[in-house]
C-alpha cells in the first residue's frame, strides 16, 4: 500500500502507521523504498521510536538491526546522523543490556564511518546516553574518546552525568517532566 502512495509525506505517514501497528518489517521495507533521504530519515526515526516502546526486547533487537542496516544505506551524513541517533535512543530503552551492547557496537561502527565531524557527534552523544541508561558506564565514557571535538566531549559527558544523577535521584527526572 505504501508503495502505491505517490506523495512523499504520505509515505512517511504510512510507514509511521505500520510502525505504530507493530508491522515493523513492512515499515522498514517501505522506508527503504523511499527516495527522499530526509523523509527516509524521519521514517527510520519514527520506526526506531516505536520499536523502542515495544516491550519485547528480542523482537526489538532484531528490528533495530534492520533499522541500522537501513541507516547505513543513507548517503546524506546529516540525515544518517539523525537516524542513528534515534536508533541509539531506542536501543537504550531495551531491557537486555547484552543485546543492547551488541547493537550499540554496530551503531558506533556506523557513526565512525561518517566523515563529517559535526554530524558524527550527534549519534556518539546518543550512543553514550544509551550506554548510560543501561548503566554501562565504561562504554559510555569510551564514546567520548571517539568525539571529533571538545564540544562533543563536553555535551556527551554532560549527558552521562545527567543520566547518572537521574538514576541516583529519580525525583530529579520527575521534576524535569513536571516543568515541561
Amino acid at each position: 500500500m505504501s508503495q502505491q502512495i505517490n506523495h512523499p509525506e504520505s509515505q512517511v505517514q504510512a510507514v509511521v502507521a505500520f510502525a505504530k501497528d507493530q508491522h515493523f518489517s513492512q515499515a522498514i521495507a517501505s522506508a527503504n523504498q523511499m527516495t527522499n533521504s530526509s523523509l527516509k530519515a524521519n521514517a527510520l526515526s519514527a520506526i526506531a521510536e516505536a520499536i523502542g516502546n515495544l516491550n519485547q526486547p528480542d523482537k526489538a533487537a532484531e528490528l533495530l538491526k534492520e533499522a541500522i542496516a537501513s541507516a547505513n544505506q543513507m548517503t546524506n551524513s546529516s540525515l544518517k546522523a539523525n537516524a542513528l541517533s534515534a536508533i541509539a535512543e531506542a536501543i537504550g530503552n531495551l531491557n537486555q543490556p547484552d543485546k543492547a551492547a551488541e547493537l550499540l557496537k554496530e551503531v558506533i561502527a556506523s557513526a565512525n564511518q561518517m566523515t563529517d565531524s559535526s554530524d558524527k557527534a550527534d549519534p556518539l552523544i546518543a550512543i553514550a546516553e544509551a550506554e548510560a541508561n543501561l548503566k554501562n558506564w565504561g562504554q559510555a565514557l569510551k564514546a567520548s574518546q571517539k568525539c571529533p571535538s571538545k564540544d562533543c566531549e563536553v555535551e556527551l559527558l554532560a549527558k552521562i552525568l545527567t543520566v547518572y544523577a537521574e538514576q541516583q535521584h529519580p525525583e530529579l527526572k520527575k521534576e524535569e517532566k513536571s516543568e515541561e
